[in-house]
């Protein structure tokens, strides 16, 4: 079973995280490994070649968002099953034999992922591979929901037939969210499992310093936009994106008042975002 699953991990200034990753005992039963590394300035690369040389490393000239930089793996994909996932997920001590077991009991499935663990989770947060007590982690049916998260999870491949997988109109958020979208319309279902857990430590898949900041709130708040109105009748979408903006104008003048700087400047970076979208501004611009 192992040897048909293949991953793909983005990379973006993860010289912090990404031997920790690699480094993980289970990645051992995988036979093809694909890091796409968004034109990194640090070390992650160097890291990457060191502790995992077997690994297929594609260099992207430049950031090009998370789900193009998918989409430029799946060509070199070997095995059946894709599993994404972020650099900052750690996976529990049987998670390939759980996802096996998973993909045995779902059916007419099109996403499935895991069940995320997080800080709060653990007394002390995990430092590798980790193991779950399954007397606490009873076993539970697997929930049929609308979204997958993207921090982690595997493709069924009927999806990627066409050897896209992400709407690369969008560069980053929201590009989940679309998804699990168009697999539900797909009469596919989507699946979190309940017996499958990874411990994810969450916004540190590439740093954040202030222009990480910037980057990624400016790009949510375009792909909110982008996904309202993908989703949504002419009239419908406009009036969601006119009530988001105006509620982090709202946002912008309380942390403004109350001297929250990194509040305000999330929202701020966040309205010029969708500022932006009306504009016609496109994502890929905006980095």
């Amino acid at each position: 079973m192992t040897s048909n699953i293949s991953i793909i991990v983005i990379t973006y200034n993860s010289e912090e995280i990404i031997k920790r990753f690699l480094t993980q005992p289970i990645l051992k039963k995988i036979n093809d490994i694909i890091v796409i590394d968004n034109a990194s300035s640090d070390n992650t690369k160097k890291i990457v070649k060191l502790n995992m040389p077997s690994a297929k490393l594609i260099s992207l000239k430049k950031n090009i968002g998370y789900g193009s930089a998918v989409n430029k793996g799946i060509n070199s994909i070997k095995n059946k099953y894709l599993l994404v996932t972020n650099p900052d997920i750690l996976f529990s001590s049987s998670f390939i034999y759980d996802l096996k077991i998973a993909i045995k009991n779902n059916f007419s499935w099109g996403l499935l992922a895991p069940s995320i663990l997080d800080k709060n989770t653990f007394s002390k947060p995990p430092t590798s591979q980790f193991h779950l007590n399954k007397k606490i982690y009873s076993p539970l049916k697997d929930k049929k929901v609308t979204f997958i998260s993207g921090a982690c999870f595997l493709i069924n491949p009927t999806i990627f037939l066409d050897k896209k997988i992400f709407d690369e109109n969008i560069f980053m958020f929201f590009e989940d969210n679309d998804l699990s979208e168009r697999v539900s319309h797909m009469n596919l279902d989507l699946f979190v499992l309940r017996n499958c857990f990874v411990f994810h430590e969450g916004e540190n898949s590439s740093g954040n310093g202030y222009n990480i900041l910037k980057l990624k709130n400016i790009h949510y708040g375009w792909s909110e936009c982008y996904f309202n109105k993908k989703y949504n009748p002419g009239y419908k979408a406009l009036s969601l994106n006119i009530l988001s903006i105006l509620k982090y104008l709202k946002r912008v003048i309380i942390f403004c008042l109350i001297l929250n700087k990194r509040r305000f400047l999330i929202s701020w970076f966040r309205l010029k975002g969708k500022l932006e979208f009306l504009k016609g501004t496109n994502s890929k611009s905006l980095s």
